[in-house]
């Protein structure tokens, strides 16, 4: 079973991976393989990195067939914000962006 989630937010805004307002709600690790593989199995990785920007996201940026590239945006705060927080990193991170007003890449 499938646990990300495409479907609407309170706004209305449609969860299509495409900036983190529209990010796919990933419950896994996995979730975030699985949806990419769904809806660009032909892709190759170029790489990953997290972001915080009110909430932790994991971002997937892959090439696809014809050569463009394109990243996908996945809210994986659900189950990061746990490891996070006992490591007192999401506290340094957002007194960071309350001194300088920026939103910090991890």
């Amino acid at each position: 079973m499938t646990s990300y989630s495409t479907t609407k937010n309170i706004e209305n805004i449609s969860r299509n991976g495409s900036s983190f307002e529209k990010s796919i709600i990933a419950k896994s690790i996995n979730d975030k393989y699985k949806y990419v593989r769904k809806v660009c199995s032909d892709c190759q990785l170029l790489g990953q990195s997290l972001a915080y920007n009110k909430k932790i996201y994991g971002i997937l940026t892959l090439k696809k067939p014809n050569s463009k590239s394109v990243s996908y945006y996945f809210d994986i705060s659900f189950f990061l914000e746990k490891v996070l927080n006992k490591a007192g990193i999401l506290v340094f991170i957002e007194q960071n962006e309350k001194k300088t007003g920026i939103s910090s890449t991890i």
